[in-house]
């Protein structure tokens, strides 16, 4: 019995403080609530909603609208937004690198002569590709808030994929 009247007083107690609670921060619909933007930091300055998004490919970014956009021409979009005469490009490049650190790397990779067969039967012997697969661009994206990053290999899209012994069907 006194067990069931404790966990009453304590349920009766917990909807007391949800009542004062709701009508201490009770919000009139009438009033407008202005947050306010501290125009101190100009990483931090809100970039208006006026652009659409072909608007920023076309004249920040500086592609074609029928271009699809991808991650490892990032380094060349950035630095054209960057470099623009448009102050609205420059802002969108601002606050990207004070959200995050855009690295490009490359990787020099060693093969031994008998991977190198299997990769020149694979490619079909094509000394471009090859060059590629030696010295590899990385992009690397960290996130300075988070701290997630994620690396970007171009190569790795490229590589051949194995085929299925089980049909789709099954």
């Amino acid at each position: 019995m006194l067990r069931n009247s404790s966990v009453l007083l304590l349920l009766f107690i917990f909807l007391l403080i949800i009542l004062f609670y709701q009508l201490k921060y009770t919000i009139d619909p009438s009033v407008s609530i202005k947050v306010p933007v501290s125009q101190n930091n100009e990483k931090f300055k809100i970039i208006s909603n006026e652009y659409s998004s072909l608007w920023y490919q076309k004249h920040c970014l500086k592609t074609k609208l029928a271009q699809k956009l991808v991650v490892e021409d990032l380094v060349k979009y950035l630095n054209n937004a960057h470099t623009s005469k448009n102050q609205i490009c420059r802002q969108f490049a601002t606050i990207f690198y004070a959200i995050f650190r855009l690295e490009e790397m490359y990787g020099l990779l060693k093969l031994s002569p008998v991977y190198l067969n299997k990769i020149n039967q694979w490619l079909h012997n094509d000394q471009i590709l090859i060059e590629q697969i030696k010295k590899q661009r990385i992009i690397k994206i960290y996130n300075r808030y988070t701290h997630e990053e994620m690396l970007y290999n171009y190569m790795r899209s490229q590589r051949p994929q194995t085929k299925s012994d089980i049909s789709p069907n099954e």
